[in-house]
């Protein structure tokens, strides 16, 4: 249960943070309507991965994962899975553990394709979210 208020809590920071700069974008252009809701969405997720932190190193033991325990997705976790498998995982990890660490673990990947897809993903996620919750008219 302490996880599933951790993931919500996840979701609900980062949704919050959008919505900042989404009415932050709104003031500075002035109208709603100079450039498309989605297209705004789309900037501001793009912003939000560039500016992600860099991962905080963490040594501790290896430790066997155990029933009930999450497994960490990790670099060596995605590398022989397939692409839209990858950002599955990775978009799962931004929901659980915040947009910072999987945009860190897609840069280690080192490939564009997979890194694109996350930003897409995250953004039809966040862009399909606000309109749910009424923050943007389409």
């Amino acid at each position: 249960m302490v996880e599933q208020s951790s993931n919500k809590q996840h979701i609900e920071q980062e949704i919050a943070a959008l919505e900042a700069k989404l009415a932050e974008r709104r003031q500075v252009l002035g109208t709603q309507e100079s450039i498309p809701a989605k297209e705004t969405v789309r900037e501001v997720v793009r912003e939000r991965m560039a500016n992600a932190a860099p991962p905080s190193i963490n040594i501790s033991p290896a430790q066997n994962p155990t029933a009930g325990v999450p497994v960490q997705i990790t670099h060596d976790n995605l590398m022989g899975q397939p692409p839209d498998r990858q950002v599955t995982m990775l978009v799962n990890v931004a929901l659980e553990q915040g947009i910072d660490h999987a945009v860190n673990i897609a840069k280690n990947l080192n490939d564009p394709f997979i890194y694109d897809s996350l930003h897409d993903s995250l953004t039809t996620m966040f862009y399909d979210e606000l309109i749910k919750r009424n923050k943007l008219q389409i």
